[in-house]
């Protein structure tokens, strides 16, 4: 037995160049204060970030560019798997951050 529901009954439409930029922006503002908290606080996170502040911690490397060195093979991986568009759109939000 299936069931619908009304949000599958409704065709995805893509979102505008504001709408990106936008959320974007808001994203890279909120991850940005995020890591700047846990870094003054000297806490560390999961993930690419947490790493990054860890090895930042450790070795005294600026945290922006081990951001960007973690995050580098999964990047590549996403331009082999989500196509160029979506990976030039982490890359600006990586980069941002």
């Amino acid at each position: 037995m299936t069931t619908s529901s009304p949000l599958t009954d409704v065709p995805a439409s893509p979102h505008s160049v504001w709408e990106d930029v936008f959320g974007m922006a808001t994203g890279v503002i909120l991850v940005s204060f995020g890591l700047y908290l846990l870094e003054a606080a000297a806490l560390v996170t999961g993930g690419t970030a947490g790493l990054s502040l860890l090895l930042s911690l450790g070795t005294g490397w600026p945290f922006g560019l081990l951001f960007v060195l973690v995050n580098l093979p999964f990047f590549l991986l996403a331009i082999r798997r989500k196509g160029w568009v979506f990976s030039a759109k982490s890359a600006v939000s990586i980069v941002a951050s």
